[in-house]
């Protein structure tokens, strides 16, 4: 056994219960195990029984409800253009918006969309060679020109 470093006394547990204690031992450790499984309490007694013998005697039979109802299920998902995980359709159609993605709706329709696609990019590649065209022009007609790379600039003042 060991010893208190201080007092040289033995180190042991005291086995003095108190009164109340001794009395309610068998409650905080009962001398024979718990059966498991589910039970319920008894609405007469108030004692816990059996779920099966709870059913026979207070269980009613099954309630004829009303037709069921379907609800589509979502399954979550990463999102390959993102990369985001999808729960629900809200978010799905939220992730298709921020990148530019839409549903597939078979090889004609999604032709048709890429014909489309490639038409708006060749009037906005129009619009640009236009722009630029023009600008061109301008600065030709004005004698505009570039400073040449021999050409230095610059950019000090008051020097002479």
């Amino acid at each position: 056994m060991s010893r208190n470093e201080f007092t040289g006394d033995e180190q042991r547990t005291k086995g003095v219960l108190s009164k109340k204690a001794q009395d309610n031992f068998d409650a905080i450790f009962p001398p024979k195990p718990v059966a498991r499984g589910r039970y319920k309490q008894c609405r007469e007694t108030g004692k816990f029984i059996p779920v099966a013998e709870w059913n026979d005697k207070y269980a009613s039979e099954p309630v004829q409800r009303g037709p069921m109802v379907m609800v589509k299920g979502f399954d979550a998902f990463q999102s390959p253009s993102s990369g985001k995980v999808i729960r629900n359709y809200r978010e799905l159609d939220a992730d298709m918006k921020a990148t530019g993605c839409r549903p597939f709706e078979g090889l004609e329709q999604e032709q048709k969309e890429v014909d489309r696609f490639l038409k708006e990019e060749d009037v906005k590649l129009e619009k640009e060679v236009s722009e630029t065209v023009d600008e061109t022009m301008h600065q030709i007609t004005h004698n505009y020109s570039r400073p040449g790379v021999a050409n230095k600039v610059s950019m000090t003042f008051g020097e002479d």
